[in-house]
């Protein structure tokens, strides 16, 4: 029986460790890649491969070593599901971004996925496979201080539909563009509980997502054998998105 395999960006974060967990649980071979050198829970991938997607974008050396180590880590020298999901948020006013911050930020946002699936399009041909861009609310509703994060995720959410339409007939590309997610960075980065209480009443749903929750539904998406799931862009957003807040009377 063929083994399914998985890559997932970003595995040892609040998002990327609950999906490689979920998809161990549903029989994936899951290969975590991540900037670390280590992997933070090895229960939760067959295989970690210490990754620095800046310099996948940067040094062509570099990219063909690592470009090589993935291909070679491969039970069935196929991908079924590609999760681009590793992602750089630098907020910074305008006046005081550096040019080393675009370049990170789209680097790893933007350009990283797109060599990814450049590179390993012909391992996602030979089992029909899926790619998931991971991406934000902010490509289409954003906030001051965002403006490089926004405009990166703005650029996946482009490379989403672009190549949808190119590599549509051999592989599915869709997007998941979440909102607030309870992950440590975000949890760590808040001063009170107040704030995030806060946070929560401004989703309809009294709510903000979880990582497990964005973990179901990327193996879920995975799961989808229809090939007309392609080029789709699916806002996580407990429905902020449709909101418009008025000032206060």
């Amino acid at each position: 029986m063929k083994t399914k395999t998985s890559i997932i960006t970003g595995s040892n974060g609040g998002i990327g460790n609950a999906t490689a967990k979920e998809l161990k649980k549903n029989n994936y071979f899951v290969i975590g890649i991540d900037i670390h050198k280590k992997s933070i829970n090895n229960d939760n991938v067959d295989l970690y491969l210490s990754i620095d997607l800046y310099k996948i974008y940067t040094d062509s050396i570099y990219r063909n070593k690592k470009l090589h180590e993935i291909k070679k880590s491969l039970p069935e020298n196929s991908i079924d599901l590609l999760i681009n999901n590793a992602a750089c948020q630098i907020v910074k006013d305008f006046q005081s971004i550096k040019k080393n911050d675009i370049e990170k930020v789209f680097a790893v946002n933007a350009f990283a996925p797109f060599i990814l699936i450049q590179n390993l399009y012909n391992e996602l041909q030979i089992s029909s496979g899926k790619v998931i861009n991971v991406g934000s609310i902010h490509s289409r509703l954003t906030k001051k201080g965002f403006s490089i994060y926004a405009s990166s995720k703005s650029a996946l959410k482009s490379i989403t539909k672009s190549l949808s339409l190119e590599l549509g007939y051999d592989i599915s590309i869709l997007s998941i563009e979440p909102s607030a997610i309870s992950t440590p960075m975000l949890l760590d980065g808040l001063k009170n509980k107040k704030y995030l209480n806060k946070l929560k009443k401004y989703h309809p749903t009294n709510s903000i997502g979880t990582p497990e929750e964005i973990a179901e539904l990327i193996v879920l998406l995975g799961k989808n054998n229809s090939s007309f799931l392609n080029g789709t862009i699916l806002n996580f957003d407990g429905g902020i998105g449709s909101l418009l807040h008025d000032p206060e009377s």
